[in-house]
């Protein structure tokens, strides 16, 4: 967060990427939202990285009660860990009806452990909604690949190396029916892999933006990853989960 940067005030930068440069930097897809203007935003993600500087300490670790999802001019930020016992990226998916309009979910999932996120993807393709899912063949195993059951559409990007590209983002958008609006726009994004460690144990971000030229652009990145001739369709790539995060 800046609180002035040039012309801008109340900066938020949200990023999918670590900050180096092996993996998560030069050698992978990544996305990242820039906010201004937006005062409510910039205080909450403030008062965030100042509870991470204090180490702040919430009962049963469920940081998500402590601070949880309020929306700020069309920006909501979600903070992790939560212990509740809830998967706060399956139950937002229930909003989603794929009866109102022609509905789209794209997910880029750079490590995908998740069963109820995964349920809720199937149930989703099922009811008629276009569901398309890039992975990574190290992060995600054959066996969890398999479950993402058709029509969810899925292709396999490399492991991030010197001498290939992979896939660190962390993002879903949404195009259609959400929420009991047919045109909704969202896009999600931040550090919060699909993994239970990221939803439990892991102090993660995940900002949801409804916006459609946000989607708009973003859908566009995705069409251009999901092109790429280094991705391979269904799950004959998929690995084993080298270390979930």
């Amino acid at each position: 967060t800046m609180s002035k940067s040039g012309d801008l005030t109340d900066v938020v930068f949200q990023s999918t990427a670590n900050i180096r440069s092996d993996g998560s930097g030069d050698a992978a897809w990544n996305a990242a939202v820039v906010s201004s203007g937006n005062p409510g935003l910039y205080a909450s993600y403030t008062s965030y990285l100042g509870d991470l500087a204090s180490r702040v300490q919430v009962p049963g670790g469920d940081y998500s009660a402590f601070r949880p999802p309020v929306t700020h001019s069309g920006s909501t930020p979600y903070y992790f860990p939560r212990t509740d016992g809830t998967d706060s990226v399956s139950q937002t998916l229930m909003k989603v009806d794929c009866t109102l309009a022609p509905t789209r979910i794209d997910v880029m999932a750079s490590f995908f452990t998740r069963p109820k996120v995964r349920n809720r993807l199937n149930e989703m393709a099922q009811a008629g909604c276009t569901v398309r899912v890039i992975a990574r063949t190290d992060t995600i195993t054959r066996e969890f690949c398999d479950s993402l059951l058709p029509p969810i559409d899925l292709r396999i990007a490399d492991k991030p190396a010197t001498t290939k590209v992979g896939i660190h983002g962390k993002y879903v958008t949404i195009s259609g029916g959400f929420d009991g609006r047919p045109d909704a726009a969202v896009v999600w994004l931040g550090s919060h892999n699909l993994t239970r460690n990221a939803l439990v144990r892991n102090d993660e971000t995940f900002l949801f933006v409804e916006d459609s030229g946000l989607r708009d652009a973003f859908t566009v990145n995705f069409d251009t990853i999901w092109n790429d001739p280094s991705l391979t369709a269904g799950c004959g790539r998929a690995g084993g989960v080298s270390e979930e995060q």
